[in-house]
């Protein structure tokens, strides 16, 4: 009916101001970096290479925090997600394997994604992700997911990726803010996408990285 709608928009509407105060952002971010830190702590613990990816890792590189971010996102290699899952659990976190490329962590209210790279060989892996418009698929060089670099972000230390691993993942990224931030990362090597769709169960879109002397920009590639 007109009248949820117009209820569903005002509530939503009224959500975003809330969400814009800085008090209420800080609080609400607290609580996720205590999620964080948590997460981090029981990896490092493990001996489990591991980065922080998504807003967190944005505001980090920009030095502050700029918005609220609704959860806190990992990246890891696909091979050491079983012991991530145990050394999770051993902490009394709640891990839920999603597909092959993603698990959730939970702890009350609180989530983390962790998005896990599966190794396609000729040092290359990939990550698979589903979205309203179908399953977007990118494929990058391994060393990209296993380089970090050690940040501060509201008193907690934590890995970040390489610029080259943030500019990679540029096709996943929808928040308007943070595609117009990656794009200006400067890269040691300017990537170029090269686009293709596969018609298997689902419509996928598939990236594949290209390292390229010019600016960054996606190619389709013909089939």
């Amino acid at each position: 009916m007109a009248i949820d709608r117009v209820e569903s928009s005002l509530r939503n509407k009224g959500m975003a101001w809330i969400r814009s105060r800085s008090g209420f952002v800080r609080y609400k971010m607290l609580k996720r970096v205590s999620l964080l830190e948590e997460i981090v702590c029981a990896l490092d613990r493990a001996r489990i290479p591991h980065c922080v990816t998504g807003g967190f890792a944005y505001d980090a590189m920009r030095g502050a925090l700029t918005r609220y971010h609704a959860d806190v996102d990992f990246a890891l290699l696909g091979e050491h997600a079983e012991a991530a899952f145990a050394a999770l659990r051993a902490r009394g976190l709640d891990v839920t394997s999603r597909t092959a490329h993603k698990a959730v962590v939970a702890t009350g209210d609180l989530h983390a994604d962790l998005f896990l790279w599966r190794d396609v060989g000729h040092g290359n892996v990939d990550m698979m992700l589903l979205t309203e418009t179908g399953c977007i698929e990118v494929q990058m060089p391994r060393h990209f997911v296993t380089a970090s670099e050690s940040v501060e972000l509201m008193g907690v230390r934590f890995q970040i990726p390489s610029k080259q691993y943030l500019v990679s993942v540029l096709p996943f990224i929808d928040h308007l803010d943070d595609r117009a931030f990656i794009c200006s990362l400067e890269t040691a090597a300017p990537p170029r996408f090269e686009e293709s769709v596969g018609h298997v169960e689902i419509n996928t879109r598939r990236f594949a990285f290209r390292a390229v002397s010019s600016d960054t920009q996606l190619q389709e590639r013909p089939q």
